[in-house]
């Protein structure tokens, strides 16, 4: 077996990003595992390199996971949430439609769909929020879908 071995120069913060990487790669990766039905793996050794070369203590790597865990939380939120949208104002331009649906082009419903779901972004995910306090509501920010 060939073994090649290469060198990398990165700053302090460029190291920290790939530690970041591929800290929420590998939570990623024991997440879908674990919908699999398997365990999560014990070791990832290109982790634990970059990790001692951050000289990375339990506690960091513990509140490095956490807040990663937040982003993840919210990506996947975001992400639910975009779909729910853009599946109920193309469902709603449909049913509105009708029976002239099935004559009216698909780039035309996808404008129209583009639209409700622009109008009707809040009320749709507001359909979903899980946020049962009243005082304790947060506004997502969204990006118009593509």
């Amino acid at each position: 077996m060939l073994t090649e071995f290469v060198a990398l120069t990165l700053s302090r913060q460029e190291l920290l990003e790939l530690q970041e990487a591929l800290a929420m790669r590998a939570m990623v990766e024991d997440d879908l595992r674990r919908e699999d039905g398997l365990e999560s793996l014990d070791r990832r050794p290109l982790l634990e390199k970059v990790d001692q070369l951050a000289h990375a203590s339990q506690q960091q790597m513990s509140v490095l996971e956490d807040r990663l865990e937040e982003e993840l939380w919210h990506y996947s939120w975001y992400a639910y949430t975009d779909e729910w949208a853009w599946f109920r104002a193309r469902r709603d331009v449909l049913l509105e439609l009708g029976a002239l649906a099935k004559s009216t082009t698909e780039d035309t419903i996808e404008d129209l769909a583009h639209r409700r779901y622009h109008e009707q972004f809040e009320a749709y995910v507001q359909e979903i929020d899980m946020d049962t306090s009243s005082g304790n509501e947060r506004k997502m920010e969204r990006n118009p879908r593509r």
